[in-house]
């Protein structure tokens, strides 16, 4: 008996404990048959680092596929495309909105710690695009006050959003509105007469 195999019987009875008890993970100490040494997902065995490592080289290759297939698209595949990938997301914020602020938020935190020159490069387009659409009559002192008193579970809402697809507002106390940071996230950048008459 080789000593992989000797290791998988003695790891054995961990798995078995972790079974019983309800467990996801188990630890055992012994090296996997790619000599990592982590916990064990207690359903099949296997080791967490090596899904990792098979996840990272799925992820790099299904994005590999993704922009080939984009690539080799006409111009009107790419808006049919683009069309129901956005009725998808739009439908599945509606149906799970709590899962997916919370793959969002896994997703932006990843994203931070991967690309920090492009988060910082997104906060300081959305800081000079504040600057920009501030005019010299604004008075700042009630729009701090503005966003001070925000009740809880609101956010404050430009209601023609700074940097619209199709039209820009402006950073002044006029333009600004609580919404319910749901209503707020299934808004965006969208300005359309449903939420101009919700304002």
């Amino acid at each position: 008996m080789s000593d992989f195999s000797n290791a998988v019987q003695r790891c054995r009875p961990h798995r078995e404990l972790a079974r019983r008890a309800g467990e996801a993970y188990y630890f055992t100490g012994c090296p996997c048959k790619h000599g990592h040494i982590a916990k064990r997902h207690t359903v099949d065995a296997s080791c967490v680092e090596c899904r990792w490592v098979f996840k990272e080289a799925y992820r790099e290759e299904a994005a590999q596929y993704a922009r080939d297939r984009r690539a080799s698209m006409t111009p009107e595949e790419k808006a049919e495309h683009d069309a129901r990938q956005a009725e998808y997301r739009r439908n599945e914020r509606l149906r799970n909105p709590e899962g997916v602020r919370a793959r969002e938020r896994v997703h932006g935190r990843l994203k931070r710690q991967r690309y920090p020159e492009r988060k910082l490069a997104e906060t300081r387009a959305r800081q000079a695009a504040r600057i920009q659409r501030t005019p010299s009559w604004a008075d700042l002192r009630v729009i701090r006050d503005f966003y001070e008193n925000c009740p809880e579970g609101h956010e404050v809402d430009h209601i023609v959003p700074l940097r619209g697809r199709t039209v820009s507002g402006l950073h002044v106390i006029e333009n600004l509105q609580y919404l319910p940071k749901q209503d707020n996230r299934l808004k965006g950048n969208r300005f359309d007469e449903e939420w101009q008459e919700a304002a």
